[in-house]
This record gives C-alpha cells, sequence and structure tokens, in this order.
C-alpha cells in the first residue's frame, strides 16, 4: 500500500533502491535534507520504505543472482570460458610445440618481461604455465560444487606422534598380558 503524498511515495522509492544519498533523494523529490530526516523518523513512512525494500529482495531473489540456479548458471557459462581460451591456446602453433608438445595443452603463455635498467633496458619473451587459470577453474569447480551441495569440507582429526606411539605401546602390552593369561601354568621342577 503506498503513501497518499507522491512526494513521500517516490522519497521511499529511493531510499528502498539504496542508491542515492539522502541528499540526492531530497533534490530529486524537491524537499529539503532535513525534510527526508524527519520523514524517516514517521512510523507509517520507515514501514513504507520497509515494504519496498523488501519488494526489492524478492524480486533479486526471484530473477537475479540471488537465486542458486542463476548463481550456477554463471559459474558454469564462465567455467566454460576458461576451457575455451586454454583450448584456443592449445590450437596456437607456436605455442603447441613448446616443451616436447606440452604447450598443446593449452595451460602455457607468452607474456613479455622487462629486464635491464636505462639503456641496457630490453622486454625478453616468457613462456610459462598459466598457474593462474588452473587456480581460477579449481576455484570455480569448488564454488559450483558448493552451490550445488555436493561439497564436503574435509576435517581431518590428528593425534600427536607421541600419542600414537603410546597407544600402539599399550595395545602391544595388553596382547602380551592376554597371551600369557591364555597359556597353562609350566612348573620348572623336574619330574
Amino acid at each position: 500500500m503506498g503513501l497518499k503524498n507522491k512526494k513521500h511515495e517516490r522519497a521511499a522509492l529511493l531510499l528502498s533502491e539504496d542508491k542515492l544519498t539522502d541528499q540526492q533523494i531530497a533534490e530529486t523529490v524537491g524537499v529539503t535534507l532535513r525534510t527526508i530526516a524527519r520523514w524517516k523518523l514517521k512510523e507509517p513512512f520507515l514501514a513504507r520504505v520497509d515494504e519496498l525494500t523488501q519488494a526489492w529482495a524478492d524480486r533479486a531473489l526471484e530473477h537475479g543472482l540471488a537465486r542458486r540456479s542463476r548463481r550456477l548458471e554463471v559459474l558454469s557459462d564462465l567455467h566454460s570460458k576458461l576451457l575455451l581460451i586454454i583450448e584456443k591456446r592449445g590450437q596456437d602453433p607456436e605455442l603447441a610445440g613448446l616443451w616436447n608438445g606440452a604447450g598443446a595443452t593449452g595451460l602455457v603463455v607468452k607474456t613479455f618481461k622487462g629486464i635491464g635498467k636505462d639503456e641496457q633496458y630490453r622486454e625478453v619473451e616468457v613462456r610459462e604455465v598459466d598457474t593462474g587459470i588452473v587456480k581460477e577453474i579449481r576455484c570455480l569447480l569448488e564454488q559450483i560444487a558448493q552451490e550445488a551441495g555436493q561439497h564436503v569440507t574435509q576435517v581431518n582429526v590428528t593425534i600427536g606422534l607421541a600419542d600414537q606411539i603410546r597407544e600402539a605401546r599399550e595395545r602391544v602390552t595388553t596382547a602380551r598380558n592376554s597371551r600369557l593369561l591364555a597359556q597353562p601354568a609350566q612348573s620348572n621342577v623336574p619330574q
């Protein structure tokens, strides 16, 4: 339900969008900053701002990146584009022959590096593995798995080496004692 005053309604809408400062909203609506501040103290105005803000949030959930399926779609698209970059690099004949054919993987990049100073400065060609794209793909895959509910965080509980040795000794002692108890008593007296 909207506010009766058009200026109030417009100000509430602009506040709910959260894009402009209060001063910019006051100028847009045609009131002073002090008037905006006064309106923000009134319950019906605040309720309308909250109502409009909730409407924006609902729309974002329905249509935007707030929807899991949309986030997964964007992440998947980004993943495909990174794989396409690798594929195209692997088709580059100049890079494909590097390192006994390892350049054909598409993970090798050619960059230029400046060395030297002043008159000795020159640029040299450098070919190296693009670890950045590999890391980005791994992060994307992890994020996709998290979004899809397939990512499990592994928890490693480790016991200190001293504790492991003590526990092993206790097991050996227990086993030895149980074997001794299970043997029939032997007499050392000759017959």
